[in-house]
């Protein structure tokens, strides 16, 4: 069993606790962020300390790390990391910064041991001061399991802010927001409140009561009630949403009026509340009238901490400097980007594992938090959560393509090829009244776009056929890929939620492959082939019609099995690109 040996000491008239860890004195116990030194004496367990003399951790203005306090960023969350010539020092400008300086040290370690006469030093911190995710969307809200599971996913991304709105959660919403909750779902928001302390994250608890307000003091008296039953639950932070409805409930003056009685008579008496959040019921551009002026009746009456949010130029759309610089005119405050991708509740036969792009990364200045809107598949959004945490901690400098490979190695690190293939098919949400489409199957688009074509036009030379066949191994990889990742025991919550999705996609794998081998046939001899080979490929192609049309009666069936939802059920593969070269390249195949 570990024995830490504490011994008080008196530097620059600041208490400090050196702690013995094993053989490591750490520097700092009595001031440093306990979750952060927590992981730090985990972290300090694992691997090897042979050589560490010495190891220091605190926050900005603690005599723990006073040394290097001119080293620590000035920004919230950042942190600095010093390793090498036997010392290790974890500094943060608050407590999540010194949390995510562990994380930097664990990846650090790998590659400069401490022992080492060399001293690697870095410094870093975020863009965007709130980031992180919102579960805002309809339909099954996620499990406690995965809310949980999800708030140690967020450390790893480096995001500091969820927030609690799943539109069907009763309590959250009409008919029952103004109860508190039952004895069972208000033990699981705390055990949620206190794991996202843990890692660093601010748990916010939303509520939307907008559908049947009554603006009186009965129902601010409820929502005060409620507030402070989240806030005996641990929760800190809050957020109001009048996204969605319709009638009294969206008047601009007596939501901004209530916002404010609930800052005065809430927030400032705790005293260790977080400012407010609101989500306006004209929450982008295209449903905004500025004539009727209620963004900026909002943004004149409510408390000039309250923060708003906004999905961009229309309900799913980019977020752009231009969007944001209208946004903040109206309301005179940085946005609060709600951003809409990769939520699917509009399209929800569809999953979408795309990268993160179509954010602007000259706007930060603009926006006062950044939260994606996930699908109700959350192993599944991790993807997006995932590039949207990278995105946030410095837009100027984010790739894309990059974040979304670590990622997709994160969730299955030994069958990440698999689903990269799966991912690249299975991206865009089809046509839709957002109007917002993704890219997909970008690798094989110009190649099906091309050999199309030719076929079509009767080419029957060398190059169609490299075509047809570069299709053709596309499609045998993705009926390998399905298999590989519906046997996978990488992460068995991904295959769960992507199941009925690999079932249809071996399905299309399989009729691409049977497509376009018979269309590479036909480019070949029969052309010219005597009675006898002409029956045999009237043969070939009539029993490759009937397995296609086997194929299609399979997908049928996966479509009206699975995902049953009321709204867009069903299930659905690459229909951006794949599907649609399938069924044109089929109707010249077969005759059809």
């Amino acid at each position: 069993m570990k024995r830490i040996f504490l011994t008080m000491l008196m530097s620059l008239g600041v208490t400090t606790l050196i702690a013995q860890t094993g053989k490591v004195p750490v520097t700092g116990v009595g001031e440093a962020d306990p979750y952060a030194l927590a992981a730090l004496e985990a972290l300090l367990d694992t691997v090897d300390t042979d050589g560490i003399r010495e190891v220091y951790i605190g926050e900005r203005g603690d005599g723990s790390v006073s040394a290097w306090s001119g080293k620590i960023p000035a920004a919230a969350d950042g942190f600095f990391v010093s390793v090498g010539d036997g010392r290790v020092v974890v500094a943060g400008s608050n407590g999540r910064g010194t949390l995510y300086g562990v994380d930097e040290l664990a990846r650090i370690m790998a590659s400069h041991p401490a022992s080492g006469a060399e001293v690697f030093e870095t410094a870093d911190s975020p863009r965007i001061a709130s980031r992180g995710v919102v579960e805002g969307f309809y339909g099954r809200p996620w499990s406690h399991k995965a809310r949980l599971d999800q708030l140690d996913y967020y450390r790893l991304c480096r995001m500091n802010t969820y927030i609690y709105g799943p539109k069907d959660d009763p309590y959250h919403s009409s008919p029952h927001w103004r109860e508190p909750y039952p004895e069972q779902e208000a033990a699981q928001i705390a055990e949620l409140a206190d794991r996202a302390r843990r890692n660093g994250v601010e748990f916010v608890w939303a509520i939307h009561p907008g559908k049947d307000i009554r603006w009186d003091d009965n129902d601010l008296d409820s929502l005060i009630g409620k507030f402070s039953q989240m806030y005996d639950l641990g929760v800190r932070s809050f957020a109001v949403f009048f996204d969605d409805i319709s009638g009294d409930g969206t008047d601009p003056k007596k939501q901004a009026a209530l916002l404010n009685t609930l800052t005065d008579r809430f927030v400032r008496v705790k005293g260790d509340v977080a400012p407010l959040i609101m989500c306006p019921t004209e929450y982008n551009k295209s449903w905004s009238d500025p004539k009727k002026g209620y963004l900026s009746t909002l943004g004149k009456r409510l408390d000039p901490s309250v923060r708003i949010m906004w999905t961009g130029d229309r309900v799913v759309s980019d977020i752009t400097e231009d969007g944001l610089r209208w946004i903040e005119g109206q309301t005179g405050r940085p946005a609060y980007i709600w951003w809409n991708f990769p939520v699917s509740d509009y399209v929800r036969d569809h999953m979408l594992l795309g990268r993160v792009y179509g954010l602007t990364a000259e706007g930060t200045g603009m926006m006062s938090g950044f939260v994606t809107n996930p699908m109700e598949h959350a192993e599944a959004s991790k993807i997006a959560i995932y590039g949207v945490g990278r995105y946030c901690w410095n837009p100027s400098t984010f790739d894309s393509r990059q974040a979304w490979e670590e990622a997709l190695r994160i969730l299955m690190p030994h069958d990440y090829a698999a689903l990269r293939i799966f991912a690249e098919h299975n991206s865009d949400m089809g046509p839709t009244g957002h109007k917002y489409r993704r890219e997909e199957s970008v690798n094989v688009e110009s190649v099906a776009a091309e050999a199309l074509e030719a076929y079509r036009n009767g080419q029957t030379d060398r190059r169609t056929v490299e075509l047809l066949e570069r299709m053709s191994q596309e499609f045998r990889d993705i009926v390998a890929a399905a298999d590989i990742l519906l046997e996978s025991a990488d992460n068995e919550a991904l295959t769960e939620e992507l199941r009925p999705w690999l079932l249809r996609f071996k399905i299309l794998g399989q009729e691409g492959v049977e497509v376009t081998g018979l269309a590479v046939e036909a480019c070949g001899p029969k052309n010219a082939a005597p009675d006898a080979d002409t029956a045999k490929w009237r043969h070939r192609a009539d029993f490759a019609r009937k397995h296609v049309s086997a194929l299609k009666s399979m997908a049928d069936r996966i479509d009206t099995t699975y995902n049953r939802n009321p709204y867009q059920p069903g299930v659905k593969c690459g229909t951006k690109v794949l599907q649609p070269f399938i069924d044109s390249l089929s109707s010249v195949v077969f005759g059809m």
